[in-house]
């Protein structure tokens, strides 16, 4: 018996999944009047926008459940740390300048290598 397995990368936009109620053999919408239940990952700020965009939005109830922001590590890197990393990443290899980078700064050596991988993969297009 095989199984599915999800995607590798979540689909972009909004989830939907119906919810209806089964009341007396019969299937309603739910109380709200909404027929579908939306999951949206988004920032913070841009959520007043799109419940204001979508009057389907504006009905019912909402559920706000907060994460760390989705900013890649290397843009919450601090400029000095970036530059050492980066004139260290030019003469040594990845893990070492993060290593280093990181007994200097403080910063955490994952954090480092993670940035130089992404910055990597942003000078040759990938995304």
């Amino acid at each position: 018996m095989s199984t599915a397995t999800p995607p590798a990368h979540p689909a972009a936009g909004p989830q939907i999944r119906q919810t209806q109620l089964l009341i007396d053999g019969q299937w309603v919408p739910a109380r709200s009047g909404k027929t579908f239940e939306t999951i949206s990952r988004q920032p913070l700020e841009d959520l007043s926008q799109w419940v204001a965009d979508d009057p389907n939005q504006q009905r019912g109830e909402l559920v706000l459940m907060l994460g760390p922001a989705l900013t890649p590590p290397a843009q919450v890197l601090d400029a000095s740390v970036r530059r050492i990393l980066t004139l260290l990443a030019a003469e040594l290899p990845p893990r070492k300048a993060a290593a280093l980078t990181a007994e200097i700064t403080g910063v955490k050596a994952r954090e480092l290598y993670e940035a130089l991988v992404a910055q990597k993969q942003d000078e040759q297009g990938y995304t």
